[in-house]
């Protein structure tokens, strides 16, 4: 702005200063005024001078930005100013802004005739939206009319459609209600095709569907009913997992496992099986003891029902003992299979029950609570195991065997020790104990019979002495096999 007053200071003083060629310069030329009505146009002599005078307009000029053009001509003048070179410039200016007019103006002339075609175009149109005013105005008077009557038909056929709703409605509770009164008998097809998954689902549903309607009286019995219906799958489904404790059977298992995760009861589920291979082990013991002591009684007329397994064993003849032991180790090695094969399932498993299970924390809960449940509970079982055997070995006295017979009997406890140790590392003292105390007994009794019998045979038997030499010694006897073997075999020795 410093340097526009400057500009205009000079000029002031060089107002009298006359073109010799062109009209005055005074200080209104650059007040911002239209410049182009105070000279006289002066056309190009031809078109090459124009296109070289619109060459040589700036690239500012053509800027649409809004960029100040006044501001731009003051900034490219020099420090030091020559009002000479101005002058050119304002020249160079003015015939620059004349060639720009003539080309507009050519334009505009050129596209006149467009220009009065358009504007007639407008008229006509101007015409047709005022007769379309006037149609839509006619159209909006018949719009009113039919929207009323339109509005009545609509309430009248919305008034039916509800009707034909409540009607289907109703219809569709009739149906459910009868439905679900019939779930009893569906309910029961499944339980004894053993489909726990579908009975539960299906009772679940018709509790969530019997909710809805609960506001009906029959509705109402039907709930308690079904939720009777739940306890009693969920009891047999308690026996259905007590079959495995002697039996186990994969396929039979998922089926009761996933029955329960339906439930929710995934860890009930093992205290139940834990509890359930503790009655098969006391069960199992009870019913083969009994059917020997039984069988050996041969009367019939004794309960043996009522009594303690310890009793049953006292019971147990010895002519019956062995082949008891062998049908009694079976069975509780059979408890014991089904428990170890019930561990390898829930092994193989793992994933499955992860992903059925609510939320990653709960299923690794439930996990780790199987996992631990099923390690602590191979001692409890074998101890379990081990308890019945010790009782049952400890309830015949063994020393009236045969010394083959008794040796069977050690293999028979043996073996079962082997087999509690690869079951659950355990050193069987129970069963140790009780091989201990019958063989201590065993061969007591065998000793004081023998030398009874040593005594008799010295006392009832002729002796004489038999002369020998000086040299004589018991080792010479070795050489009387024969005779050795003999008397080893009358007297059993």
């Amino acid at each position: 702005m410093d340097l526009k007053n400057k500009i205009k200071s000079i000029l002031k003083k060089q107002d009298t200063f006359v073109s010799p060629t062109e009209e005055v310069i005074n200080h209104d030329s650059f007040t911002g005024g239209p410049v182009v009505t105070k000279y006289k146009q002066v056309k190009p002599s031809n078109p090459h001078e124009e296109q070289e005078i619109l060459d040589g307009i700036d690239k500012v000029y053509y800027n649409t930005e809004g960029i100040d053009t006044s501001h731009y001509e003051l900034r490219k003048l020099p420090e030091v100013l020559d009002l000479g070179d101005i002058d050119l410039d304002r020249k160079r200016l003015r015939k620059q802004l004349q060639v720009v007019s003539k080309k507009v103006s050519d334009l505009v002339l050129q596209n006149h005739p467009a220009y009065a075609r358009e504007l007639q175009r407008v008229m006509d149109l101007q015409k047709t939206l005022q007769y379309a005013t006037v149609i839509c105005a006619n159209g909006r008077r018949q719009l009113s009319s039919a929207r009323d009557t339109f509005t009545a038909a609509s309430l009248n056929m919305l008034a039916n459609y509800r009707k034909r709703q409540q009607l289907v409605s109703i219809m569709k509770s009739l149906r459910t209600i009868k439905t679900l009164q019939r779930t009893d008998v569906r309910l029961r097809e499944l339980m004894e095709e053993e489909d726990y998954c579908g009975a539960i689902q299906l009772c679940l549903e018709c509790q969530k569907a019997a909710s809805t309607y609960k506001h009906f009286t029959c509705i109402s019995e039907l709930n308690s009913k079904l939720q009777d219906t739940l306890v009693m799958i969920e009891e047999q489904i308690d026996v259905a997992l007590s079959k495995t404790c002697s039996n186990f059977d994969e396929t039979h298992y998922e089926k009761v496992q996933t029955a329960y995760r339906l439930l929710g009861k995934t860890q009930t589920a093992m205290d139940q099986l834990h509890m359930h291979f503790t009655s098969a082990i006391h069960n199992t013991a009870f019913q083969i003891v009994l059917g020997y002591v039984e069988l050996c009684s041969g009367t019939g007329r004794e309960n043996f029902h009522k009594r303690q397994y310890t009793d049953l064993c006292k019971s147990v003849t010895q002519e019956s003992f062995t082949p008891c032991l062998i049908d009694l180790s079976k069975a509780l090695w059979e408890v014991m299979r089904s428990y170890h094969k019930t561990m390898r399932w829930h092994e193989e498993h793992e994933e499955e029950s992860e992903e059925t299970e609510d939320g990653k924390a709960q299923a690794d809960f439930t996990k780790h609570y199987i996992k631990q449940k099923l390690e602590h509970g191979l001692s409890r079982i074998w101890q379990d195991v081990q308890s019945k055997v010790k009782i049952y070995v400890l309830g015949t006295d063994l020393s009236g065997f045969k010394l083959e017979e008794f040796i069977r009997v050690l293999d028979l406890v043996n073996r079962m020790i082997e087999i509690g140790e690869e079951f659950c590392k355990s050193k069987s003292e129970g069963l140790q104990d009780s091989l201990k105390q019958q063989s201590l007994n065993y061969f007591k009794n065998h000793h004081r019979y023998r030398m009874e019998e040593l005594r008799m045979f010295l006392e009832n038997e002729g002796w004489e002495l038999c002369p020998v030499k000086l040299s004589f010694s018991y080792v010479q006897l070795l050489g009387k096999t024969q005779l050795i073997n003999q008397v080893r075999n009358q007297y059993n020795f």
